[in-house]
């Protein structure tokens, strides 16, 4: 069912838009270039694909945490934390949606190393 879910994924993407596998049945989508309120689109329209897939058969409904950043604000630690919080949010508020993000509360924060520019920060 994942191959599935990530294939009805893919084709749902532009050539430039890139999704990875991070554990279980968890995804990340790359989109350079692309704004807020673009980013929310392309959330949508994964979230129907693979509704309308119907993979393994099943009836299978994603939720979605969007974040966006551009120029010194992209930092990949910040952008991921944000989006998953923003996923969290989705998956409270009923899941089977797509939420965004705000800027990630510092006391919200868990023990994570996040690539800050050309160095690593350990957060404790």
């Amino acid at each position: 069912m994942l191959r599935d879910v990530a294939y009805a994924i893919r084709k749902s993407l532009r050539s430039f838009e890139l999704v990875y596998r991070i554990g279980g049945e968890e995804f990340l989508v790359l989109l350079p270039g692309v704004a807020l309120a673009e980013a929310v689109d392309v959330a949508e329209r994964v979230r129907h694909s693979v509704a309308g897939a119907r993979p393994g058969g099943l009836e299978v409904t994603i939720s979605g945490g969007v974040a966006a950043g551009s120029g010194s604000e992209i930092r990949y630690g910040r952008l991921f934390r944000a989006a998953d919080l923003a996923l969290l949010a989705a998956k409270r508020g009923g899941r089977d949606r797509v939420e965004t993000a705000g800027e990630p509360h510092p006391a919200m924060a868990p023990r994570e190393r996040e690539l800050d520019g050309d160095r690593t920060v350990a957060r404790t």
